[in-house]
């Protein structure tokens, strides 16, 4: 869970190590690029300065969160600032506070994906949480263009089907390779928990799916796309269903 968005935004004039473990240093990391410009992007940040506020509003839009977000002081000299968004084009300027959950959850992930150290480690734990599907699938989008782009190497814990079949297509893509990636699945031993590395080839495939993976709800799918071709093929074949 990440923390519940505000209405405005002291910034202080620190610059933030990171955004926190639920993400609540995340706007004050943009006021910290935004305000500051190049030098948060010194040595060693993967994305700051005022890129950062344009990297971040990117992925809002593409993944069609929403189209835009600024950061405005409320009075001049104050540090006081309130983050209002633009959820389509032409649409009324709107608080944070005001528009759907997703936006407040996903956008701590987008500012530390590009805000932590250049070739440093960030780790997320179920990011996917409260998130639309078609998010969770942009989420492998932004962990692998911050690894490209920056160096920046991702350690995820999740239970997402969305974001690992978006690793999977990228890899058949070969917009990444299979060393760019590892992929480990956690069983419950008899003696604790045991850690299984699963085995991609460079179509994306997983040689050795462990067993209930997806759980009922894959095999659900499964099971409609076999019986839609069976009855597909008796139609062809001039059959009838019963």
């Amino acid at each position: 869970m990440r923390e519940n968005p505000r209405r405005n935004y002291l910034w202080t004039g620190t610059v933030p190590s990171d955004v926190g473990k639920k993400g609540e240093r995340a706007v004050e990391a943009l006021l910290a690029a935004q305000i500051t410009a190049g030098s948060v992007s010194g040595p060693g940040r993967a994305g700051g300065g005022a890129a950062l506020p344009e990297q971040v509003g990117r992925w809002l839009r593409d993944m069609k969160v929403i189209h835009s977000f600024e950061l405005r002081e409320l009075v001049a000299g104050r540090r006081i600032f309130e983050l209002v968004v633009r959820t389509r084009p032409g649409s009324p300027d709107v608080l944070l506070t005001d528009v759907g959950f997703g936006v407040s959850q996903v956008l701590p992930m987008l500012v530390q994906s590009y805000y932590a150290e250049r070739s440093g480690t960030v780790i997320f734990e179920q990011p996917e949480i409260h998130l639309h599907p078609s998010v969770q699938s942009h989420l492998a989008d932004v962990f692998i263009d911050a690894a490209r782009t920056h160096g920046v190497q991702f350690l995820i814990e999740s239970h997402s089907e969305h974001l690992l079949r978006r690793l999977q297509r990228r890899l058949a893509e070969g917009v990444v390779t299979a060393d760019d990636i590892a992929l480990y699945f956690v069983e419950y031993g008899p003696d604790g928990s045991i850690l299984r590395e699963l085995e991609l080839d460079e179509t994306g495939n997983i040689r050795n799916w462990p067993d209930g993976f997806f759980g009922d709800d894959f095999s659900d799918i499964a099971t409609v796309a076999r019986l839609s071709a069976e009855r597909r093929l008796r139609t062809a074949r001039g059959g009838t269903d019963a």
